[in-house]
């Protein structure tokens, strides 16, 4: 006849599983969201660039520099993607109210990354995404602002938050930097490090 459990061995059973799951389900919980967060931001990443090939197909010229839409990023915007576009005074193409880093920031408002890097040109995306992109005259690239699911959470930079350029001369994407800076709410080198490391978000 075969002994059975005790109920302070079934207790302990339960509660090493409770342990193992306290333990396991948060980490599946976060690389879950990032890989969310990833695929939302490469498929904007190509969208950008095909928006950016297309501008230069429309104009019959082989850089975005040569475009007019190299100093019309309203226009950029309007043309090549669908959305509600922020015409200055509207608020519905806008990004959240504050962001905080990854590592244990404040939250802050958006300002606090400097003026001059807050394009005033904004869409809201059909599929809920802000984004932003600013062309000076004076510059050889654009600045782009992304947050891949708008005012929604959790509004970290490197996780739905993103600043990076694409050249007018190359008509590439790239980054100020291949590490990102997960102390501060710029977003700076995060997309960067994602494409280092093979559309992952390691950090």
């Amino acid at each position: 006849m075969k002994k059975a459990f005790t109920l302070s061995e079934v207790l302990i059973v339960v509660g090493l599983i409770g342990v193992v799951a306290a333990l396991t389900i948060p980490n599946v919980y976060v690389n879950y969201n990032k890989k969310v967060y990833t695929t939302q931001l490469k498929k904007t990443y190509s969208l950008i660039l095909s928006a950016i090939g297309n501008a230069c197909a429309e104009q019959k010229v082989s850089k975005f520099y040569m475009t007019s839409y190299a100093s019309n990023s309203t226009l950029f915007l309007n043309t090549f993607f669908k959305g509600i576009l922020n015409n200055g005074t509207s608020t519905v193409a806008d990004f959240a109210p504050s962001y905080k880093s990854i590592k244990g920031g404040i939250n802050k408002p958006l300002t606090s990354i400097g003026a001059d890097y807050i394009p005033n040109s904004r869409i809201l995306l059909d599929d809920g995404q802000v984004l932003a992109v600013s062309c000076s005259s004076t510059q050889d690239f654009c600045w782009v602002l992304l947050d891949i699911n708008g005012k929604h959470g959790p509004n970290i930079a490197g996780r739905d938050f993103f600043r990076f350029k694409f050249s007018k001369t190359t008509n590439e994407i790239f980054d100020t930097s291949s590490s990102c800076d997960v102390t501060n709410i710029s977003g700076n080198g995060c997309l960067g490090q994602i494409l280092n490391d093979n559309w992952v978000m390691k950090y």
